[in-house]
Formats: structure tokens, sequence, C-alpha cells
């Protein structure tokens, strides 16, 4: 009877031991698959993430809307930084037009990530005015206190009102979309002000001309009424004014519009006396 038992409880450890390593083959087996599936996986993303690429960078729509269709999972994919490498691709190339981008946003499914988009914008100049604004305004559509959120962006990174980074691109068209698109100009925005430091150096630096606050020296009084200065001027003035047609001038701290009242005191210009006495 114990010889029985002793069998018995053998068999059983057997068994038991038999069955153990066939479920772990079976795991180790399902691991491994999945390693290599997810692998497989991830090898098939890079290589249709490149095509894709490709595409972008040719301007091929029809393209990018064929891999789009075949695999949206591609929208999903970021970098360390958490943003998407789609979006990336679109506004790094220098071939991609808004077109391509618009397409891109038509697969998109998250709000927040049209405030990464619109923030490229006024620093990519390759998008051109007319589809930089083509761009913004679709997106301030969508998300309507973009402008605003992007302005506090720029301020954080850059110490620089959006509006001003605008103006370093020479994007005037944008730069009146933001203004009427509901942007909120702070007391402090200092673009006035950094418009007419821009006047000043054109004259004193650039062109060589002496400026004084007790009188305007012959050579510079006539370089001032100069097609060449009033074609410039004209051009600069055209941003301030911009901005004072939604905020008055008086509304502005007067240390940030400080160079506009230098400009006027050294030229003693009609015009710029009048944006400084508020259009009156």
């Amino acid at each position: 009877m114990k010889q029985i038992l002793t069998l018995i409880f053998t068999f059983f450890i057997f068994a038991n031991f038999t069955f153990a390593n066939d479920v772990n083959k079976s795991l180790n087996n399902e691991q491994i698959s999945g390693i290599n599936k997810n692998l497989n996986q991830d090898i098939n993303l890079t290589k249709q993430f490149n095509e894709l690429s490709k595409a972008i960078n040719s301007n091929d729509y029809k393209k990018v809307k064929n891999i789009l269709d075949k695999n949206p999972q591609l929208m999903d994919l970021k970098n360390n930084e958490n943003m998407k490498l789609v979006h990336l691709e679109v506004v790094n190339s220098e071939n991609a037009t808004n077109e391509i981008l618009k397409l891109i946003l038509s697969y998109e499914k998250e709000l927040d990530v049209y405030y990464g988009i619109a923030m490229f914008v006024p620093i990519k100049t390759h998008f051109g005015d007319t589809a930089g604004v083509e761009i913004s305004k679709m997106l301030f559509s969508i998300h309507s206190d973009l402008p605003n959120e992007i302005d506090e962006t720029f301020k954080e990174k850059y110490a620089f009102s959006v509006l001003f980074i605008i103006y370093l691109q020479n994007n005037f068209e944008l730069f009146k979309l933001y203004l009427e698109s509901g942007f909120k100009i702070s007391n402090e925005d200092s673009t006035i002000n950094d418009i007419s430091h821009d006047m000043l150096k054109f004259i004193q630096e650039d062109k060589g001309y002496k400026l004084d606050v007790h009188f305007i020296p012959s050579e510079t009084k006539k370089f001032l009424q100069s097609s060449e200065y009033q074609t410039y001027k004209k051009e600069k003035l055209k941003w301030i004014k911009e901005i004072l047609k939604y905020k008055k001038i008086s509304e502005f701290r007067k240390f940030n519009i400080g160079f506009l009242y230098i400009l006027f005191d050294v030229t003693q210009d009609d015009e710029i006396k009048q944006l400084l006495d508020g259009g009156k």
C-alpha cells in the first residue's frame, strides 16, 4: 500500500512539473510572440511614417491622404517632449503648403494640438503671408482664445509679445488677424516702443543722420522730408496705427511707448504727434 501511495505521489509531482513546464513554455512563447509582434509593429510604423514624411516634404497631397487613410495611428506618434511627429514634420518642412497642413488637421481629434500648430505660424516664414493667415484663421475659428494663449507662451519663452514676433517676420496680414481675433493688448505691451526704436535706429545708425531733442540739423531735416524716409515711415507707422485701432495710446504705460515720444521730440513729426494725442 505504501509503495502504491509513493507511486501515485511521484506521478502527481511529475504530472504537475510537466504541466508547469508546459505552461511556462506556452507563456514564454506568447511573450516572445508578443515582443516580436510589438517589434514588428514598431518597425512597420517607422516605415510608414518615413513614407508619410517623404510625402509631406514632397507636398504630395494624394499620397499623404492615402497613407493617413490606411494608417490613422500615425497621427498619434509623439516624441519625448510629447509633441506629435506629424505636426513637427509639417511645420519644419520647407515644401509643405497650408493645404497639406489642413489635410493633417482634418485627421486630428484633440483640440489642444491646434495650439501647437498655431504656435509655429508666427515664426515660420516658409508658410508665407497668405498661407500663415489662412492657417491661423482656421485654427482661431476652432479655438477662439488661441491668440492670447500663444501670446502668453511667447512672453514666457522669448520675453516678447507675439505681435512683436509677427512684426519681425513682416507679416502685416497676420498681425491684423491677431488683433481682430480678440487679442488682448496688455498695457505693458512694448510693440509700439520696439517699432519706434527701429525708426530711430534707421535714421541715426542705418542712415547716419544726427538726432537732437533741441533742434533738427538741416541735413537730418532734409532726409526726414525725403521720399525714402516718408515711404519708410508710412510702412512702420501702419503697424502702430493698427494697434491703436484696438487700444488707446493713453492706456499704455508711458515707459512702454517712450521711444515714440522720443521719435516725436527729434523729428517734430505732426503725424506722430497726432498718434500721441490720441488721433486728435
